[in-house]
């Protein structure tokens, strides 16, 4: 058991380096945008974002998920490779006729979203680069299901530098604002796509499996709909800020966000992108995969909560670090909020993948939808009197109701006993030691290192003081110290002239 969660740790610590690459650019330039974008320009880039990441969703049709389910589950080499065309066919055709319609539409969403005409050209970029995203997502999920963790994460990383030497020249030498983080966006995800491209055509049989094509799209069309409500409960409140408060707002809105979604990245989005590779294995091998479903949760909220800690203790002063404009600091307060959701929306995507075990795919954008329709009413509600922070209270409210929902029928579905009452513990604690690490925001730089760094690295030990640990897992800590410090006094010391 204990083999299977190391091999899905050591999966995601590649799929985290890959994940957090192409997002790194925008951390590295931070300084540049908060000074040559107005915190109103930067609102506009969080909506082209909201776009983005619902138009991917809806236009890569849940196919990932059908190709891992199909590509792991399938003993013929022939087969796969026929189902790897056809999917490639599919959503070249899907790609190709979404981009022709928002060519006949741009001004009419440019008036929509942002009431002026001057952004139309801005989504025929922006569509350039979604759909080269839609298509790059078939070679990567094969990397993923073939355990290439690594070349994941190289492929990944060379988009991240393409993104980033494009965003200096555009943003920072000629000074085209959003354009140019729009325009550096289509041209990293382009060369990725040409570079994978020899890659996806050696996995390609050129014969159409149109009969499982109708079984992968049953399958997957769920996750249209899951990911459009996942996306309006994520991010769509940035939309309800404009109308209800000022672009300034999303601005501060879209930074904190920004700065709190490093954890989703590192960690939520990394276990999503291992736990399938692995937990198809488990169940297929049929090895206990129900006792790992539960170890996975405990683990994972343990790393949620103590990143989460780290992050919501230093988030003030870094972003006053990194934004060089004085207007982006109140982006501090939505934070440790963010991180919050971001906590249950990792524990969801646990659930959710369980759910596709026994093929109940269609209650996801039920619950992923309803949550979604309280969190609009939510914002409505809270906007006019708290601002964003009415927006943050409410997504969190929102999740955390998706996140019992989703338990719920989890357990009716594919019952799996999860340790609660360790949950609930871990919980209590990080959130004791937030509260801590509170009382020294007022001291001096490196007081606030110190003393915040103190309370944090407490969290493991008093879960030892209160005997949270099994005796298994105490064995395995053990074990590993000693094998560690092991290799450490018997490396030989460097040779001295």
């Amino acid at each position: 058991m204990l083999e299977k969660l190391k091999q899905t740790v050591k999966h995601m610590g590649f799929f985290a380096l890959g994940n957090i690459s192409p997002k790194l650019s925008g951390f590295i330039l931070l300084p540049i945008y908060t000074k040559l974008i107005s915190v109103a320009d930067y609102g506009i880039l969080g909506l082209f974002e909201v776009v983005e990441l619902l138009s991917v969703h809806i236009l890569s049709f849940g196919i990932p998920q059908a190709l891992l389910r199909w590509h792991g589950l399938t003993e013929s080499e022939i087969k796969k490779k026929n189902y790897i065309f056809t999917l490639f066919i599919f959503l070249t055709c899907i790609c190709v006729g979404s981009f022709l319609i928002i060519l006949s539409s741009r001004s009419f969403l440019a008036e929509f979203l942002f009431g002026q005409n001057i952004f139309a050209n801005y989504f025929v970029v922006l569509f350039i680069s979604i759909s080269f995203t839609v298509l790059s997502k078939l070679p990567l999920t094969l990397l993923r299901s073939e355990e290439k963790s690594h070349l994941y994460a190289t492929f990944i990383s060379i988009q991240f530098a393409f993104n980033l030497i494009a965003n200096i020249y555009f943003v920072a030498i000629l000074k085209y604002g959003v354009k140019g983080i729009l325009i550096s966006q289509a041209i990293s995800t382009g060369l990725i796509f040409l570079i994978l491209t020899p890659y996806l055509f050696k996995r390609m049989n050129p014969h159409l499996e149109l009969a499982e094509l109708k079984k992968m799209i049953l399958f997957s069309y769920p996750f249209i709909f899951s990911a459009i409500a996942s996306t309006i409960l994520n991010v769509g409140d940035r939309y309800l800020l404009t109308k209800l408060s000022t672009l300034e707002q999303v601005g501060l809105y879209s930074l904190g966000y920004k700065f709190s979604n490093i954890m989703k990245m590192l960690l939520v989005d990394s276990f999503m992108l291992g736990l399938p590779v692995i937990g198809w294995k488990i169940v297929k091998e049929n090895s206990q995969p129900k006792r790992f479903f539960s170890k996975v949760l405990t683990y994972m909220v343990f790393g949620l909560l103590w990143f989460g800690l780290i992050l919501s203790a230093y988030c003030k002063g870094l972003i006053h670090r990194f934004a060089l404009n004085p207007n982006y600091w109140d982006a501090y307060h939505v934070v440790p909020f963010f991180v919050l959701s971001i906590i249950f929306v990792g524990m969801q995507s646990l659930f959710f993948f369980e759910l596709q075990i026994p093929q109940k795919t269609k209650l996801i954008p039920r619950i992923v939808g309803c949550a979604a329709v309280l969190n609009i009413i939510l914002n409505i509600l809270l906007i006019p009197k708290y601002g964003m922070m009415g927006a943050v209270y409410a997504t969190v409210f929102a999740q955390f109701i998706a996140l019992f929902v989703a338990y719920r029928v989890v357990q009716k579905v594919y019952p799996v006993k999860y340790e609660i009452n360790r949950i609930l513990i871990l919980f209590g604690i990080a959130i004791g030691l937030f509260f801590i690490t509170a009382v020294f925001n007022n001291y001096s730089l490196i007081e606030r290192i110190i003393y915040k760094g103190l309370v944090i690295l407490s969290f493991p030990f008093i879960l030892y003081l209160i005997r949270f640990y099994e005796p298994i897992e105490l064995d395995r800590i053990r074990g590993s110290i000693k094998k560690w410090s092991g290799k450490i006094l018997l490396r030989k010391p460097p040779k001295m002239d």
